[in-house]
């Protein structure tokens, strides 16, 4: 088995070793390897072999495998030939380790103050690219016990509290350690405690890395927390990702309290007071839209109105182009329209390049499936869209689709 020099030292960037192993053309096993392969929850190492890339690294059988991006059975000219007894140099991507050790040890620091405070165990983490999560076995919590846990757990961050890794070879050596989770294995036992071994802010078995103590990872900051499957999950970041994350909402802020001439403090009441005025200014606007679809149906039913009043005109295809209308406004014209009269209605929003059709209830059934006419008719020149057989809308990327469809349609009737 490959010797993990991680378990002993984290911090070695850099390391000769020699192949032991070729499981397959572009992957190879090491007698010792600094490279953590992804389990835990924590993703994998990366870094380079022989000046070839690691795309990742695992665990198979007990043993670190780690596959490159090229191979190395002699089938590359731009990888070297690597048999096992070959020597090698591996060099660590130190920014993405420490990143991880960072939000490694951010989740242990909160789990371990979510089961001091609540009892809560973590029953699942997950380290995404993101933000991170755990799934703490309580059924709800409130916005100031979480903010508790957070300025708790921030504080042992501050206190720089030593984090040591202990490894047990049984489950009996580790018999009496305060851990906060049961430990799963019977032999091989890494042991990580954040704090004093007596009264610790955490202890728990992890195979993870993690740094030398607490004050590196910086802050640990909780996004939201969520139910989730008679738990609460709680999302989160810490470390340099959590600064990051605060730098983003910073300059956003900053934004937001110049355009609102405001501070920190007045800015919520600036954003609720521009909602209510926008909220007043969307009623009267739907109002407007409202009388206007109704002036239009209206203008379109004297358009389409016979002069001696018999029903020869409701035979007609009607097509209108609208400059200022969107496809959804036209959906709503299309509804008032509907009663009319015409056997077909082709409503066209010039701006999108989007028809609607509708069918009027006087036109025979069966005359005009507007579906129909969309999928038969449009889709095959590209045209986007559907509906049912009283009201579709479709799409085109130009306006000389439109006019083939149009003059199809004319053709049909």
């Amino acid at each position: 088995m490959s010797e993990r020099l991680y378990k002993s030292n984290v911090y070695i960037k850099e390391c000769d070793s020699v192949v032991t192993a070729v499981p397959k053309p572009d992957q190879i096993v090491l007698d010792s390897t600094l490279f953590f392969p992804e389990g835990g929850g924590q993703p994998a190492d990366s870094g380079t072999i022989n000046g070839i890339p690691i795309v990742h690294v695992f665990e198979q059988n007990g043993e670190v495998i780690h596959q490159l991006a090229l191979p190395v059975d002699g089938s590359n000219d731009k990888a070297p030939l690597l048999l096992p007894g070959s020597p090698v140099h591996c060099v660590l991507d130190w920014e993405r380790r420490f990143d991880h050790m960072q939000r490694h040890c951010g989740e242990h620091i909160l789990s371990g103050i979510f089961f001091r405070v609540l009892g809560g165990v973590n029953r699942g983490f997950h380290m995404g690219d993101d933000y991170m999560t755990i799934d703490i076995d309580v059924p709800s919590i409130t916005p100031e016990t979480a903010a508790r846990i957070e300025l708790e757990a921030n504080q042992v961050i501050w206190s720089d509290a030593p984090v040591t890794t202990r490894c047990f070879s049984s489950r009996e050596e580790a018999v009496g350690l305060p851990l906060r989770k049961e430990m799963e294995l019977e032999k091989d036992i890494t042991v990580v405690s954040v704090g004093s071994e007596q009264e610790p802010a955490d202890c728990v078995a992890c195979c993870g890395t993690h740094p030398s103590s607490a004050g590196q990872v910086g802050i640990v900051k909780i996004l939201k927390i969520e139910n989730h499957k008679g738990m609460i999950r709680v999302y989160f970041e810490a470390g340099k990702r959590a600064y990051l994350d605060y730098a983003r909402k910073h300059d956003i802020s900053v934004n937001l309290m110049d355009k609102y001439s405001a501070d920190i403090r007045t800015l919520p009441g600036r954003l609720l007071t521009q909602e209510e005025k926008n909220s007043v200014i969307r009623q009267e606007y739907h109002k407007f839209r409202e009388l206007l679809m109704d002036r239009e149906a209206d203008l379109l039913s004297e358009e389409i109105a016979a002069p001696d009043g018999d029903d020869a005109m409701d035979s007609r295809i009607v097509a209108r182009e609208y400059d200022c209308f969107t496809s959804e406004d036209l959906q709503i014209l299309a509804k008032k329209i509907s009663a009319r009269g015409a056997q077909l209605f082709i409503l066209i929003s010039t701006a999108e390049r989007t028809l609607v059709l509708c069918t009027g209830n006087a036109a025979p059934k069966g005359k005009f499936d507007c579906g129909k006419l969309v999928r038969e008719l449009a889709v095959p020149i590209g045209g986007k869209g559907g509906g049912n057989a009283s009201m579709a809308r479709v799409a085109f990327p130009s306006f000389d689709e439109i006019d083939r469809f149009i003059n199809a349609v004319v053709d049909l009737s």
